[in-house]
């Protein structure tokens, strides 16, 4: 079984210490599939809360016209 040369072993220390001072950055991507599907659902919901909000209205007008 081979050993790990110095080159390796450097290379490990260092990584290791600079990870002792600098965090991992952590980053989202976002495709244009995601784009496409949070447009699509912000789309859907508008849809519902306009229907119930005229929905909603159209009781209250009724509700008011039979006072």
């Amino acid at each position: 079984m081979k050993l790990p040369r110095l080159p390796k072993k450097l290379r490990v220390m260092v990584g290791w210490t600079l990870d002792l001072f600098f965090t991992r950055d952590i980053e989202q991507m976002i495709t244009l599939r995601d784009v496409e599907a949070l447009g699509d659902l912000t789309n859907s919901n508008c849809c519902l809360f306009s229907a119930r909000t005229r929905d909603s209205r159209s009781t209250q007008m009724n509700a008011n016209l039979s006072m």
